[in-house]
């Protein structure tokens, strides 16, 4: 058989941050237990702090455990940011007969594996040649091919699948299938959304804790319902001299809900509450929506403020033409204005952020958009 596929079990697994030995220190990964099965690609996905990269570590037997214990690894390789080819002297057709040799093929067994690989990486007419000849991009493609076609139980990738041009990016995602169907178990590091749906497991990590686990339909709404706040978070309240941000959510224009998904064709309105204190005079709220670290929408309006300890809310349109797939940020600054003059100054960066996903539709160009005064309703209080 080309795999002896195992069920890899992770069990109260502990890791300390940077390897450190001992009972002192803190836990880069803290008491996760898991339980991997043959033929399924996991994807591990999570904020940065995550840990995700310490779990593969740990799973390959790089990373020295504080406690617990991980079972039936069987044959087990890491691909990552920092691997490389070995010795550049020797030819990519030796360099990948020692690798082989290593993983316990006979010598003919290894001389066939590295065909194999050199025309997977579309490198025949170079299988003679030096690696320090190579280019980087020929090096970084005998890499990721050596890994993809070794016959391996396991096969942990913590680096971008985005190498190579389109055709050899589409190969990796091939095999990989190819590879989960005949029996290996595969863990990939999400750092592409592109990714998730060639994954048939999710495995969340959070500050190394793990959230949650299960098939992809399963954990993915509560991923990115968390990834996404359309909602200013309480301890984030904006105060100035004359008014407290009390709120600022995204809202659905058409049912006024919050979202559990942006989408690129639905319309949305900005909703901001705040109250008024002691005294009267004007605010003026300035709103901008950021993706790419790009300005793609900025609006600033003249709120009178009457009446004192008093509740308002004012609204913003956002039409769904302002929209492609990507991440958005809201930041919001209020100026306090009183006899002309400015009084007081406050602002928030990212106040809120929330990513669009596709309605299967063309998506729109990106422009740069003013919002009209009329785009904002009147401030009120509410009923």
């Amino acid at each position: 058989m080309l795999y002896q596929p195992k069920m890899i079990q992770i069990i109260n697994l502990c890791v300390r941050k940077n390897g450190a030995a001992g009972r002192g220190g803190s836990l880069a990964i803290n008491n996760v237990s898991l339980s991997l099965k043959k033929g399924t690609i996991y994807g591990l996905i999570g904020p940065d702090d995550s840990s995700n990269s310490t779990l593969m570590k740990a799973m390959a037997g790089l990373a020295q455990i504080a406690q617990g214990k991980i079972i039936g690894q069987g044959r087990c390789m890491l691909l990552n940011d920092v691997h490389k080819m070995g010795n550049l002297s020797l030819t990519g057709s030796e360099t990948l007969t020692i690798y082989s040799a290593l993983l316990g093929l006979t010598k003919s067994e290894a001389g066939q594996k590295a065909i194999q690989i050199l025309e997977f990486a579309g490198l025949s007419r170079f299988a003679n040649v030096r690696l320090s000849r190579y280019s980087q991009g020929m090096l970084t493609r005998l890499l990721y091919s050596a890994y993809l076609l070794f016959d391996l139980e396991i096969l942990l990738i913590d680096a971008s699948l985005s190498v190579g041009d389109l055709d050899f990016q589409a190969k990796i995602i091939r095999q990989l299938e190819y590879n989960a169907a005949h029996g290996q178990t595969i863990v990939i590091k999400v750092n592409e959304d592109a990714l998730i749906p060639h994954c048939h497991h999710l495995i969340w990590l959070d500050s190394g804790r793990l959230k949650m686990e299960g098939v992809v339909e399963e954990v993915l709404p509560y991923w990115m319902q968390k990834r996404s706040s359309v909602v200013m978070p309480l301890d984030r309240k904006i105060h100035t001299s004359l008014v407290e941000i009390k709120s600022l959510k995204l809202l659905e224009k058409d049912t006024g809900k919050i979202p559990r998904t942006v989408t690129d064709n639905s319309d949305y309105i900005l909703r901001l509450g705040f109250v008024s204190k002691e005294k009267p005079g004007t605010i003026a709220v300035g709103c901008s929506l950021r993706a790419d670290r790009q300005i793609c929408f900025l609006s600033e309006q003249k709120i009178p403020i009457e009446e004192k300890s008093s509740s308002y809310f004012f609204e913003l349109e956002l039409p769904q033409f302002l929209f492609t797939p990507r991440r958005y940020v809201v930041n919001l600054s209020i100026s306090d204005i009183l006899n002309g003059e400015v009084i007081g100054f406050a602002k928030i960066v990212e106040a809120i952020s929330f990513d669009v996903s596709p309605a299967n539709r063309e998506s729109s160009k990106d422009a740069f958009f003013y919002a009209p005064e009329e785009w904002w309703s009147s401030a009120s209080s509410p009923s």
